[in-house]
């Protein structure tokens, strides 16, 4: 054999072994994720709106991945929705699954923008013949089973919930710090506000400053270790937050069945029995406590049933879904044969005055017919039993200013003024250096040692940014202002000096 023919041998055997082993690499790769590229088909209660899936959502795809979405299915909140999704933006949802009980009063138009944001899918829901069920055959189940942006943790509450740790703003940062990733869901107690004494919503006020004060919850009567209390006035109980890889089905207040598949077996619950309205904590496992006290009960959820005695009437008379059809019977309620929606028959202008308490003066009580007393009857009955206004929490006034400034700006947004706040999902990455304006043409510092008496574009705006301190979403912030004053903007990152520990003196790095 001749030398030459021995060296190709050898390169052939080469090729060989290096396609095994690329072909070996390949194959231990994980597999991309698929992205959705259309709406997915929604079974038994809803099919997709088409009009209002936007391609800002369909762009991010199910394979991007969130860590925290929040379900809702609501109908005529528009009045509220602004201050319900801009809250939770700021307390660290990434993403709305929303469910549309056929709105009418344009409910689905404030949710467009958010929808070509990026950051809401809504449904309309076509199908009422479950509603009696009350969550049995809901749009919960649905969620998990049409998970399109593939969310970790999903937030089931609703459009007069509101959700926020009592320790800093970010849910979401909460359940990845706090939170055993394996614990298959959570159940957080609400807070049941009551009307604190307004009659009528005044124009301007948000839910979250005007209403602050919530019932009494007796630690003796319902206690600590109870997830649902619902013999006592008002009823105490829980909403869940679910983590998708271990739920499978649920009610409003708690699951009825977990996964065994998919990721599912290494799950662990805290609480039993299962599928009980009446469900205690586990205490006899010590992970189950130490989940409860660190990642469950620092979670605040302010439920705001009641809102003003104006609101309130405006709710009841939507209908209440739980006794849809034996209201028809007892003929206090219509169906409405297009939509399928069940509500409440109109009381007359006479008792909504004696509900609102705008006949103070009135010697004479109003003559109202059987169905009509009846029915005023059970809105005042139904009110009582959930206006308590007696503990003063305060705890989501934090968000408050914030949330006002979002709001206008969405408001001067409308009007034509671009907000510096987007809700682009794709943002820009916070640099990790000193950015370029902070430097002059030379490559020294622009920054002056002393302030200069007037501000000017040549002054740049500069964000010192203390790692871990929650400083990139205002370095976003603070950039898109800039932006729009027309100022120049630098961060330095400071990459130490959040391990400083400040004593009287001088600061000393913490050993």
């Amino acid at each position: 054999m001749s030398k030459g023919t021995r060296s190709w041998q050898r390169w052939v055997v080469v090729v060989l072994v290096l396609a095994f082993y690329a072909g070996f690499r390949l194959r231990s790769f994980p597999q991309p994720a698929v992205h959705l590229s259309r709406a997915v088909p929604v079974s038994r209660s809803s099919q997709p709106d088409q009009k209002v899936v936007a391609p800002a959502a369909e762009a991010r795809g199910a394979g991007s991945g969130v860590t925290l979405a929040v379900c809702t299915r609501l109908r005529n909140e528009a009045r509220y929705l602004p201050e319900w999704i801009e809250f939770h933006l700021l307390a660290g949802v990434e993403f709305f699954y929303i469910y549309d009980d056929s709105s009418t009063d344009g409910s689905v138009e404030v949710l467009e923008p958010y929808v070509r944001a990026g950051v809401a899918r809504v449904w309309t829901v076509t199908d009422h013949s479950h509603d009696a069920e009350h969550g049995q055959f809901g749009h919960r189940d649905e969620c998990t089973q049409h998970n399109v942006m593939n969310a970790t943790w999903i937030a089931m509450i609703d459009a007069d919930e509101f959700l926020f740790p009592t320790v800093g703003y970010n849910v979401t940062r909460h359940l990845l710090t706090q939170c055993n990733p394996d614990l298959s869901f959570l159940m957080v107690r609400w807070h049941m506000y009551g009307s604190n004494g307004v009659a009528r919503r005044p124009d301007g006020s948000l839910v979250t400053d005007l209403y602050r004060m919530h019932s009494r919850v007796d630690s003796k009567i319902c206690p600590e270790d109870v997830m649902g209390c619902f013999d006592i006035e008002p009823p105490l109980s829980t909403k869940l937050i679910v983590n998708t890889r271990c739920v499978r089905r649920m009610g409003t207040h708690y699951v009825t069945e977990l996964r065994r598949d998919g990721g599912g077996d290494t799950c662990f619950n805290i609480y039993h029995p299962r599928g009980s309205k009446v469900t205690r904590l586990k205490k006899d496992r010590p992970i189950a406590e130490e989940q409860q006290s660190t990642c469950v009960a620092p979670l605040h959820l302010n439920h705001y049933a009641v809102k003003s005695r104006e609101d309130y009437l405006q709710k009841f008379q939507r209908g209440r879904i739980s006794r849809g059809e034996k209201d028809v019977k007892a003929g206090l309620a219509v169906v409405n044969k297009t939509t399928g929606q069940v509500s409440l028959k109109p009381l007359p202008a006479a008792a909504v005055s004696m509900f609102l308490g705008d006949d103070a003066g009135s010697a004479k009580p109003p003559t109202l017919s059987h169905v009509e007393q009846q029915l005023l009857d059970i809105c005042v009955n139904e009110f009582r039993k959930r206006d308590f206004s007696e503990l003063l929490d305060e705890s989501a006034i934090k968000f408050v200013p914030r949330l006002r400034e979002r709001l206008k700006l969405l408001t001067s947004s409308e009007e034509g003024n671009p907000s510096p706040y987007t809700l682009e999902p794709e943002r820009p990455r916070a640099p990790r250096t000193v950015a370029p304006a902070c430097f002059d043409g030379a490559g020294k510092t622009a920054v002056s040692a002393a302030p200069p008496s007037k501000p000017s574009a040549n002054s740049p705006i500069v964000f010192i940014h203390i790692p871990k301190c929650a400083g990139t979403n205002l370095n976003l912030q603070l950039a898109a202002i800039a932006k729009r004053v027309k100022h120049k903007y630098c961060e330095v990152r400071t990459t130490d000096a959040h391990k400083v520990e400040w004593r009287v003196g001088t600061p000393s790095l913490r050993r």
